[in-house]
C-alpha cells in the first residue's frame, strides 16, 4: 500500500467515526424523552386515565351517584346555607347580641339621666356649674387657670 491509500484509509476511519458520533448525539437527543423519569409517569397515567375512563364507561350509574354526592357536600359546606355560612351568621349573631345589650345599658343610663334632669335641684346644679348662675344669696368666685 502506498501512502495516499493509508491516508485514505485512515481519513475514512475518521469520517466514519465521527458519522457514527452524530448519529448517536442525533438518536440522544430525539430519544431522549423516553429515557427521562416523567416519560414513565406520564405513561403510568395515562394508563390509568384509560382505565378510569373504562371503569367509567363500565359503571356510569356508580360515578354518577359519585358526583351527585359530591356536589351535594360541596353545595351543604359551601351554599348559602352551608355550614361555613351557618357559622359566619352564628358569629355575626353573637357580636350583634353583645352590641344589642350594650346598646340597651346606655339607653337605660340616658333615661336615668333624663328623669334626674327633670328634677329643680338637678336642674340648678347645671344652672350653677354651666352657667355661672347664683341664688341671691350667694356669692360667686370665679377662679382663672
Amino acid at each position: 500500500m502506498n501512502h495516499i491509500q493509508i491516508f485514505l484509509s485512515g481519513l475514512q476511519a475518521q469520517i466514519a467515526s465521527a458519522f457514527l458520533r452524530a448519529q448517536e448525539k442525533f438518536a440522544a437527543t430525539r430519544y431522549r424523552k423516553y429515557f427521562s423519569k416523567n416519560f414513565y409517569r406520564r405513561i403510568r397515567v395515562r394508563s390509568q386515565l384509560a382505565a378510569l375512563y373504562d371503569d367509567i364507561a363500565q359503571n356510569p350509574r356508580r360515578y354518577f351517584a359519585l358526583t351527585l354526592s359530591g356536589l351535594a357536600v360541596i353545595y351543604l359546606l359551601f351554599g348559602d346555607y352551608g355550614l361555613f355560612a351557618r357559622l359566619k351568621m352564628e358569629y355575626r349573631k353573637h357580636a350583634l347580641t353583645g352590641a344589642l345589650a350594650a346598646e340597651n345599658r346606655r339607653t337605660d343610663s340616658l333615661r336615668i339621666s333624663l328623669k334626674r334632669a327633670a328634677e329643680l335641684d338637678e336642674i340648678e346644679r347645671i344652672a350653677r356649674e354651666k352657667y355661672n348662675l347664683a341664688r341671691k344669696d350667694e356669692t360667686v368666685y370665679l377662679l382663672k387657670k
